[in-house]
């Protein structure tokens, strides 16, 4: 887990690809809640940038909300940690130019 990252992040990465939106924020969301845990932060917040991609994509209501949320705690983090990918996917999405 701690090489790739919770098994979750994955899994809701390939439901995002697949169009199965309400299953990639179910393991995602799962994945924010492991990396947490155990603690990880730089797949906690890769996991809060692909949980809020999805919940973009999905855009029901409240989604949007929820997603500004967790690209700001995505982006916070990777900021005082030096992670420089994921603030810029953070940014991208954040700007509407993410996918």
């Amino acid at each position: 887990m701690v090489r790739h990252g919770p098994f979750d992040h994955h899994l809701g990465l390939l439901a995002t690809t697949a169009g199965d939106l309400d299953a990639a924020v179910r393991h995602l969301a799962r994945a924010v809640d492991t990396a947490s845990s155990v603690p990880l932060p730089y797949w906690r917040a890769e996991a809060e940038v692909g949980w809020a991609r999805a919940l973009l994509r999905r855009g029901e209501p409240g989604d949007a909300a929820q997603a500004r949320a967790l690209l700001g705690s995505a982006a916070d983090a990777a900021g005082r940690l030096g992670f420089a990918g994921t603030l810029r996917k953070a940014a991208a999405l954040s700007a509407g130019t993410g996918t």
